[in-house]
């Protein structure tokens, strides 16, 4: 039996209908449905599965999220970006994540429009409305704590190296520009709000942050229970294949932009319109993205879909978060990524780039989270760790076509290809093997005019298991990036023939 879809009823065929347990949807008649929206009637993480009903004339909103088991009333609206997990009443307006009352009593007619005029065409009294403004969410935040001095002395001398001066230059101190961003966004956490740019680039010596805590009041931790949710399924034909199984490439860009496109959504503009505090166009960029896979992606196969559900956080306004869980066929897939924003001194120059972090609007969805999480905590200390010794090295050639991106730099992507690639030049002649995780953590980028030199630092097999460390080094000596993978033994290439 598949799902139940009422009269007249208006759905975006950019909605999303959960056809894991299709039985489970009923939507009612005369009901609207815009695009981006979602609706769920399974749990991946439980393994259970829920009937989910939305009533007679409602209005579900764009990039909305109805969760499992939840039922929606008759002439209900949920507004847009809405992360509904609890029943609805009838004749009420939910708003936000996770979606609350912010209306009751309301009246309406078909596909749940409220306009008079229409109203009046339906013969429907407009007189019980008791409409408030939507301006009103969100909520106001708690009120903020006071922190003495000897708080914020022991918050600074915490994230410096022991027995630093609170009076010694940063650059002397070692903590590089990821650190330092790192560093702003706790202190933003601290602070309960953002240090505007032209403040923060003033910033040369721990005294002067100790200053600016001093001088700001309290502190909040701003931390929040749950996440900004993603969602997408995606069907494995031939353009997501590879090797005979799932493209790692087309992975990688696949959650990449499910990453981005929770993003972009939150900040509720496009890619483009996204600017720092100064004006100047801001760009997304990875940090770090790791995934690991319960087998092989050689295991998947043509026409399995592929389900991708998590959630975002951030830390400060500049260092945003995703952990995503995934499913394909008989192959389990967890990932987490990270990444910030930078801006150019001079466009399409790799060298000139320069951290940069969104003005957030008010109400700004996605999270902040109280604690530095591991996984940018182990960044950091990757950044700040020198590689192993080097047993191979070899120079790649950038192809343009393929390697980068449409802002001039090397495509996030492109690494994991680049180092197979290199990778498949130290292993014997005929060898072929499939991943299984990969964690890259990004220090610097590229452009088209300068090649890299790929560095194996560590390798080691064991059975059919391949591990493998490697590194990726611009022309003029800075490390790219630090790349881990795990590998497992195909024997034979898909399409070889015998004889």
């Amino acid at each position: 039996m598949g799902m139940r879809i009422g009269k007249d009823c208006k759905i975006s065929r950019f909605a999303k209908l959960d056809l894991t347990y299709p039985k489970g949807i009923s939507i009612g008649d005369n009901t609207a449905i815009s695009f981006r929206f979602a609706v769920l009637t399974h749990d991946f993480i439980n393994g259970r599965h829920l009937s989910t009903r939305i009533g007679d004339n409602c209005f579900v909103g764009a990039h909305s999220i109805i969760m499992p088991g939840v039922s929606i009333g008759d002439n209900a609206i949920v507004s847009s970006g809405s992360v509904v997990y609890t029943d609805v009443p009838p004749r009420t307006v939910v708003a936000g994540n996770p979606a609350r009352v912010v209306e009751t009593d309301i009246v309406n007619g078909r596909w749940c429009i409220r306009d008079p005029v229409f109203l009046a065409e339906e013969n429907i009294s407009s007189s019980a409305s008791t409409a408030k403004e939507l301006a009103a969410i969100p909520a106001s935040p708690p009120p903020r704590m006071r922190i003495d001095q000897d708080d914020h002395l022991s918050f600074l001398a915490a994230r410096l190296p022991d027995g630093a001066s609170f009076d010694t230059d940063f650059d002397a101190l070692g903590i590089d520009s990821f650190g330092m961003i790192a560093l702003r966004a706790e202190v933003e956490e601290r602070l309960g709000e953002q240090i505007a740019d032209s403040d923060w680039t003033k910033v040369e010596r721990p005294s002067e942050i100790l200053a600016m805590l001093e001088r700001k009041a309290g502190a909040a931790s701003n931390s929040s229970s749950g996440n900004w949710p993603l969602l997408r399924e995606c069907p494995i034909g031939m353009p997501q294949m590879a090797m005979g199984g799932l493209s790692e490439s087309w992975f990688f860009k696949e959650i990449g932009d499910l990453h981005w496109s929770g993003l972009t959504s939150a900040l509720g503009v496009n890619s483009r319109s996204i600017t720092g505090q100064d004006g100047g166009r801001l760009y997304a960029t990875f940090t770090r993205i790791g995934y690991r896979a319960s087998t092989c992606l050689a295991n998947v196969e043509e026409n399995d879909v592929l389900q991708l559900e998590g959630g975002q956080t951030r830390v400060g306004a500049g260092i945003f978060l995703a952990t995503i869980a995934g499913k394909v066929g008989s192959t389990s897939i967890e990932a987490s990524l990270m990444s910030s924003f930078s801006q150019f001194g001079k466009r399409g120059d790799a060298r000139t780039l320069q951290r940069g972090q969104p003005d957030l609007p008010a109400g700004f969805p996605i999270p902040a989270l109280s604690e530095t999480p591991e996984f940018v905590q182990g960044y950091r200390d990757l950044r700040a760790s020198e590689p192993p010794d080097i047993l191979f090295e070899t120079e790649y050639r950038l192809v343009p076509q393929h390697d980068i991106n449409g802002v001039g730099l090397l495509y996030f992507a492109a690494y994991p290809t680049i180092c197979d690639i290199c990778l498949a030049r130290y292993l014997p002649d005929g060898e072929i093997w499939s991943p299984m995780a990969r964690d890259i953590s990004y220090f610097a980028n590229s452009g088209s005019d300068q090649s890299i030199t790929y560095r194996l630092h560590e390798i080691q097999r064991d059975g059919s298991c391949l591990k493998v460390l490697g590194s990726l080094v611009r022309s003029d000596g800075k490390t790219m990036a630090l790349c881990s993978a795990e590998y497992e033994w195909r024997e034979t290439m898909l399409g070889a023939v015998d004889g």
